[in-house]
């Protein structure tokens, strides 16, 4: 924690570029993907969403697509409580350097979708046993 702390600190107290904090609730194929990209780029795309990238990429200009950096995480019905929790591992610690990134560049970060993060975050910290109880 302590790391994470000096982390923070450094982000807060140097030049920062301006930066943008969002999110983004709608039905199925309503165009959040796509409104998330409206945002000033670079972006910086972590997908739990498998597929939902591919759905919007034909409809991006070139300039969006060119200053794009992705990160793919699998879906959730494959993993185990391990596996979940080093794939958890593997997104914070991507999700840390894209924070840092936009914070001293500019950029976007986009995390698709917030629900599937809350299951994985479940999967890798909740025991096994307590999910049978309910």
């Amino acid at each position: 924690m302590e790391h994470w702390g000096r982390t923070v600190k450094k982000l807060t107290t140097s030049k920062r570029s301006p930066e943008l904090i969002i999110s983004i609730a709608g039905d199925p194929k309503t165009g959040k993907t796509f409104l998330a990209f409206s945002t000033p780029g670079p972006h910086f795309y972590h997908e739990f969403d498998l597929g939902g990238l591919n759905r919007v990429l034909p409809h991006l200009p070139q300039s969006v697509v060119g200053g794009l950096s992705y990160e793919e995480y699998p879906t959730l019905e494959t993993l185990s409580q391990e596996g979940s929790l080093e794939m958890l591992r593997k997104f914070r610690s991507e999700y840390r350097k894209s924070v840092a990134q936009a914070a001293s560049s500019g950029g976007t970060n986009i995390l698709d979708t917030e629900t599937l993060y809350w299951e994985l975050t479940q999967n890798a910290l909740v025991p096994q046993d307590d999910k049978a109880k309910k």
